[in-house]
């Protein structure tokens, strides 16, 4: 678990102007890089909200469980995305998170980032884009879990996560973005039986829509993907704090 605070008096930051890059900016705030391997604990469910993390390299998940041990994936982690809770007087994790891969996190104290953003609209307006975004993606999810059939949801699926990696800069020149996801992890963030999502994978590979071999997922028709998931994926211009 990686969650130690690193509170220091604050200081005022200077304004940068909206859609500056922030490495630079998020280095001012003097977070900590830690190095995560793969299948770390990152938080834990009932955690104290003392740190907010901006994943810089590698892939995680956030996910809920049940008292028995069933777990519900609620997203998979990319580089740039923020990790914990902005809301004033929340004071525990509502979700876990847990690596795919070696990580590379920026921890930050969090009254730290919010007294920055209160001092930066453009930092505020990031922040902003961030949680809508994340709302979006939640409704997505939740769409596809409550409504969609299975292979409706795991094209959606394979179609988002294959474009959030692009947008990334994550694609060799093949075109192949890495995929380091199991069954197990695609059955727990769509609600399906193992058994169910191994069928469903290998009914859409058949149809020759995507190729996924040694880790590296390839969209061969997104189109074709995004009729059969009813879903399609809206670009993202630019993310704030990658």
């Amino acid at each position: 678990m990686a969650n130690t605070s690193s509170e220091e008096p604050g200081t005022r930051l200077s304004p940068v102007p909206y859609g500056f890059p922030r490495r630079r900016f998020i280095d001012e705030l003097r977070g900590k890089r830690l190095q995560l391997g793969a299948r770390q604990t990152l938080a834990r469910e009932g955690d104290d909200t003392l740190n907010i993390h901006v994943l810089r390299s590698g892939w995680a998940f956030r996910f809920k469980s049940l008292e028995d041990g069933r777990r519900q994936i609620l997203a998979f982690l990319l580089p740039g995305d923020l990790i914990g809770v902005l809301e004033p007087g929340a004071h525990m994790y509502p979700y876990g998170v847990e690596t795919l891969t070696e990580s590379e996190v920026i921890t930050l104290p969090r009254q730290r980032l919010l007294d920055a953003a209160a001092q930066d609209a453009s930092l505020a307006l990031d922040l902003f884009w961030l949680a809508a975004n994340e709302r979006r993606q939640a409704e997505e999810r939740l769409l596809s879990v409550g409504r969609r059939s299975a292979d409706e949801r795991m094209a959606a699926l394979i179609l988002h996560v294959y474009a959030s990696a692009a947008e990334r800069d994550l694609a060799d020149a093949q075109g192949q973005v890495p995929f380091p996801v199991s069954q197990q992890h695609i059955a727990d963030a769509l609600g399906l039986s193992l058994v169910h999502t191994n069928k469903t994978l290998r009914r859409l590979l058949a149809l020759g829509v995507y190729e996924l071999a040694g880790g590296r997922l390839r969209v061969v028709d997104a189109a074709a993907l995004g009729d059969i998931g009813l879903h399609r994926e809206v670009a993202v211009p630019g993310r704030p704090l990658f």
